[in-house]
């Protein structure tokens, strides 16, 4: 699961951190936010092993091995292709230049294999219903 706050979801509700399901949480947003995720989830799971940016090189670990993964924005292009089976993306996407928009579109499509479910506005000035999904990818 890759959300973004660019991709802020919640952690707390991630079945990897309440032990349902084995999975692993990789939440991107802004430094400041994921500071925040990193410190709510540290403190309230201590026994989860959680990475958070610079404890680990994308391109040469298995996610898989941890619970959670916390990184800024800026790190999301160094998630691997094809590794993430759901992005989520909440409002934001829909607030940023549509410039972007494309960038981070694109590379949400490049990381996620299966899934992409954002929730954005289509009545602003920027159309989530514009957005340059490669929806030949996703299932609809």
């Amino acid at each position: 699961m890759c959300p973004l706050r660019c991709w802020s979801a919640h952690p707390w509700a991630t079945p990897t951190v309440t032990g349902s399901t084995p999975s692993t949480y990789i939440g991107v947003d802004l430094p400041e936010n994921a500071a925040l995720q990193a410190f709510y989830l540290m403190s309230h799971f201590p026994d989860r092993k959680i990475a958070l940016y610079g404890e680990l090189s994308l391109a040469q670990c298995d996610l898989r091995q941890y619970d959670a993964v916390i990184l800024p924005n800026f790190a999301i292009e160094e998630i691997p292709e094809n590794s993430v089976h759901l992005s989520f993306n909440s409002y934001s996407l829909a607030e940023m230049s549509l410039e972007t928009i494309a960038s981070y579109i694109k590379t949400i499509c490049h990381i996620t294999e299966r899934y992409f479910y954002h929730v954005n506005h289509t009545i602003w000035e920027v159309n989530a219903d514009m957005f340059p999904i490669d929806y030949g990818k996703f299932d609809l």
